[in-house]
């Protein structure tokens, strides 16, 4: 009597959505997830880029002049302060974006984007589009929508992503 506490005890049916049902949703949005980086980096590989490369250049396109403290730049990118910071150290020995200590406080670091940077978003962009493009076809209509929606959820109950990356331990 397998499942039991102790013998002859009642076995504890098993309703559905329960046990071995429930991570299914979660693998499945985990692959959808592994999908879409997958197709983003094969749209971005010509231009060199990663789809992390990727998105801290467009924040930082995204950002005002002065560029973005590191730390904010992480959390935008739902990606850890060593993460950012080693990400940031490539782009710039790339020449792609540059950072300065803050003036006021020394230990605020800014990142803004290089024209060098700008133009190689600029090149890597429309693959990136035609990735995006290429996940609608393969969900279809009805499914992309409701994806679309998904996330949008999320980001307004999570902006930037902050906690969205548990530690492993």
């Amino acid at each position: 009597m397998t499942g039991s506490a102790e013998p002859g005890a009642p076995r504890r049916a098993r309703s559905r959505g329960e046990g071995s049902e429930a991570p299914r949703v979660l693998w499945s949005l985990l692959r959808l997830g592994e999908c879409a980086e997958e197709v983003l980096a094969r749209a971005l590989a010509p231009a060199g880029l990663s789809p992390a490369k990727f998105r801290l250049l467009a924040e930082l396109a995204a950002a005002p002049s002065e560029g973005l403290p590191l730390r904010e730049l992480g959390r935008r990118i739902g990606r850890s302060a060593p993460d950012v910071t080693e990400l940031a150290a490539r782009l710039e020995r790339e020449g792609l974006i540059r950072r300065v200590r803050a003036e006021h406080d020394r230990r605020i670091v800014r990142a803004t984007l290089t024209s060098s940077g700008a133009r190689l978003l600029a090149a890597a962009t429309p693959g990136a589009v035609e990735a995006e493009r290429c996940l609608r076809r393969l969900l279809g209509g009805e499914a992309w929508r409701t994806v679309t929606r998904a996330a949008a959820r999320v980001e307004a109950r999570n902006p930037g992503g902050e906690g969205a990356r548990p530690v492993a331990g």
